[in-house]
């Protein structure tokens, strides 16, 4: 070990203030004034200031209350993500990554962040390199995935250039930092893997695409209406414009987008209060739709902490625990593996070194060539052509490791190894991994255990934690790449598996329509977690694991899982479920607009009308319904959902106005008439949409249905005048009637028409 004291405390002062630190643009969320700004000026909403303005240059003062509505709405957006924000922002500082450092002479650990060009810094196993440096001492393999592409480890010794976004797989270094922050070589890739992965949202995805279908039609829609109504049909100005907008407000599902934002944003603060930290809110619509969950067995099936339960020797030639003990003086590492190694043998320094091979995932064994001798440990059937002997504790779920004496040539390829002693260690199970695992069976998660290794131990130990299926396993070293496809949904225990080959398997699950999650917490579940639909890291596991995942238990307890599940399938579910109301006003509003444009008919809403059962039957009921519990898994497409649910509402709207229009020209009634039964007929079938989507009833619901229905009698009844409400006829009243009492059966047989053709 070479002398090295590092900077001093004035050199880092001095080159902090000239800006030469590791620092970079934080990404991990929005800033205030990013959240505030993607909440007012939306589409949406310069869509209802333009159509606010209309009324106001025409003095419908009464009409312009739904502008009201939407300053609340993206009032109750804005604060909501706000919070959210500072729930992930704080939890992202309790598990921003640190580094060791050697300032004047000592070492002391400082966030990443704070480093300096110039500073001594420390890496170990499982590190990701924060900045390009030169190493000063030591060795290692560094993995270099996340900039090449390419999984194996490349050794790295004194001298060598190490670059940021890489990662130490084995080994120990003490490196200088040469290029910081924007400066380093992989700046973007390091920022991106710190940030998120972009998830594919289905539910974004059809949010946006409804905006944009809205978008290229309302325009053109409202101004043939009010050309029509006002030039040809020869309405007032007041009329016209008033008619128009109440066309257009309801064809805007505006509280639609909000309520996603919402749901997923105080969604985002219960995980945060459950210790988990959420990169990216579409996550957990991912989270909703796991159907499978890809768990490695070391820390989250067991604890990590292993421990020597027994050697079994073969020699009485060879010092097993000095053989060992200097091994461990050389090969240093936090693996729990060395750990419990170093604790049971020791530490020597009695053999004289002449190189040494670090413990690698892709070859599952470490050794030393001494003076004395070549020495390797590791995995029996890497080492050995044949491991006898080794059944009787891997049935036991106890992990074997082999120590030979051997040759080992520079490609390190194993020779003659002549067997000396089996190593027994056993791993303990978490608490309450039972639990956990009887909750993912009893909730259609398949798990796949997915692990270094050997499959029989592996087998055993998922056996003991109560997984299902755990005797299927396989030994993935004997497996081919083109039968990964074929084996993936076959087996659900997979050891001896290469980090290449959990990346593989994970593909392959996503590849047969499967939404996979991928727990982990080592730089070898670093392309897995980057490939799965939903990546979850362990606090205390790498640093490497944590960049890349979406969500982060930072309190490491997979026991947390299925909380977590269900808080992802609560919010999905309702957002389907309540979506539904906002897309039957959109609905019967696009398709009355359309047809009105080919009659001599004019749109018989105002828009304070389509506010008054807007807010009572759709918007107000959809936050509160957002929030129920609902543990099914979400499947199928989210707009097709969505619109095959709306559909029957929309259709029976659409039928209904269309029988009173028609009914008007022979039997004309005065527009106030024609607006009110239009509004008590829409408010019906809004009333009837939301008794399903209520369904089935509890306390909460009965009582928020029964306060909405009776705002709706007191509006109808003592606010009739502020809603342009009238007494209707006794002939028109028994035509609005049997309307609502035919729109009841037709409303059902549309709905099971829909679900069998589903089926």
């Amino acid at each position: 070990m070479i002398n090295i004291t590092g900077l001093t405390s004035s050199e880092v002062e001095r080159l902090t203030s000239a800006g030469k630190t590791n620092k970079l643009k934080n990404t991990s969320s929005r800033s205030v004034k990013e959240i505030i700004r993607s909440n007012i000026f939306t589409f949406f909403n310069l869509l209802h200031i333009l159509l606010f303005a209309a009324l106001l240059l025409v003095g419908a003062y009464r009409n312009m209350l739904f502008m009201l509505i939407i300053i609340i709405n993206s009032a109750i957006g804005t604060i909501q993500e706000i919070r959210a924000k500072r729930t992930i922002d704080r939890l992202t500082v309790l598990i921003s990554p640190d580094a060791s450092v050697i300032r004047d002479g000592k070492e002391t650990v400082v966030a990443t962040d704070n480093l300096v060009a110039g500073d001594v810094v420390i890496f170990k196993q499982g590190a990701q390199i924060c900045a390009d440096c030169v190493i000063l001492d030591g060795s290692a393999e560094v993995n270099e995935a996340l900039l090449t592409g390419e999984s194996e480890p490349v050794k790295k010794n004194a001298g060598d250039k190490l670059l940021s976004g890489s990662f130490i797989s084995s080994g120990h270094v003490i490196t200088k930092l040469e290029k910081v922050g924007a400066q380093s070589y992989a700046a973007k890739l390091t920022a991106d893997a710190k940030r998120h992965k972009k998830i594919n949202s289905e539910i974004l995805n059809a949010l946006n695409k409804i905006i944009k279908i809205i978008g290229f039609i309302i325009l053109p829609i409202g101004i043939v209406l009010f050309v029509k109504d006002y030039s040809i049909l020869g309405q007032p100005l007041t009329q016209a414009v008033s008619a128009t907008v109440a066309a257009l407000v309801s064809m805007i599902p505006d509280g639609l987008y909000l309520l996603t934002s919402i749901a997923l944003a105080v969604s985002v603060i219960r995980l945060g209060k459950a210790n988990t930290l959420v990169r990216e809110m579409y996550a957990i619509e991912q989270l909703a739709r796991v159907d499978v969950l890809c768990i490695d067995k070391t820390g989250t099936i067991t604890s990590g902490d292993m421990q020597i339960n027994e050697i079994e020797s073969f020699t009485t030639e060879y010092d097993i625990y000095k053989i060992m003990a200097n091994i461990n003086n050389v090969l240093t590492s936090d693996s729990s593996t060395q750990i419990a190694l170093e604790n049971y043998f020791g530490k020597q320094f009695d053999y004289e070194l002449i190189r040494s091979v670090p413990f690698s995932s892709q070859r599952k064994w470490q050794g030393c060539v001494f003076k004395e001798g070549c020495f390797v440990c590791g995995a029996p059937e890497f080492i050995l052509e044949k491991a006898d002997g080794i059944e009787k504790y891997t049935q036991e779920s106890k992990r074997v490791l082999v120590l030979v004496k051997c040759e080992l040539d520079e490609e390190k390829i194993i020779g003659k190894p002549q067997k000396l002693a089996y190593i027994i260690i056993e791993d303990q199970l978490r608490p309450n991994v039972k639990e956990t695992f009887n909750f993912f069976a009893d909730n259609n998660v398949d798990i796949k255990v997915i692990s270094g290794d050997n499959p029989v131990t592996v087998s055993a130990i998922a056996a003991r934690a109560g997984i299902k299926n755990s005797e299927r396993y396989i030994d993935m070293s004997s497996v081919e790449e083109k039968d990964i496809i074929d084996i993936c949904d076959e087996y659900n225990v997979f050891g001896r598996v290469s980090p290449t080959q959990k990346k593989l398997l994970v593909n392959c699950l996503k590849s047969k329509n499967h939404t996979v999650a991928m727990t982990g917490d080592g730089v070898n579940d670093v392309l897995a977690l980057k490939s799965s639909d939903c990546s979850i890291a362990m606090a205390q596991g790498s640093e490497a694991a944590r960049r890349v995942s979406t969500l982060v238990l930072t309190n490491s307890d997979f026991s947390s899982m299925p909380n977590i599940v269900l808080e992802g399938r609560r919010v999905i579910n309702n957002i389907q479920r309540t979506a539904s109301l906002f897309l039957v006003k959109t609905i019967f509003s696009a398709a009355l607009s359309v047809l009105l444009l080919f009659l001599p008919m004019s749109y018989p809403l105002q828009p304070i009308q389509v506010t008054l059962f807007g807010s009572l039957t759709i918007g107000i009921p959809a936050f509160f319904l957002a929030l129920r519990s609902n543990k099914n898994l979400v499947k199928g497409n989210f707009l097709k959902n969505v619109m095959l649910k709306a559909l029957p509402s929309g259709i029976c709207v659409v039928l209904g106005i269309m029988t009173m229009l028609v009914y008007n020209v022979f039997f004309p009634v005065s527009d106030m008439v024609l607006g009110t039964m239009s509004t008590l007929f829409i408010s019906f079938i809004g009333f009837l949409t939301l008794f399903k989507v209520c369904l089935p009833f509890d306390k909460r619901n009965i009582v928020m249905f029964g306060l909405l229905l009776s705002a709706f009698v007191f509006c109808i009844t003592l606010l009739k005048k502020v809603f342009y409400l009238v007494s209707i006829p006794v002939i028109p009243f028994l035509l609005l009637l049997a309307l609502m009492a035919v729109s009841v059966p037709l409303w059902l047989f549309i709905s099971n028409l829909i679900r069998e053709k589903k089926k």
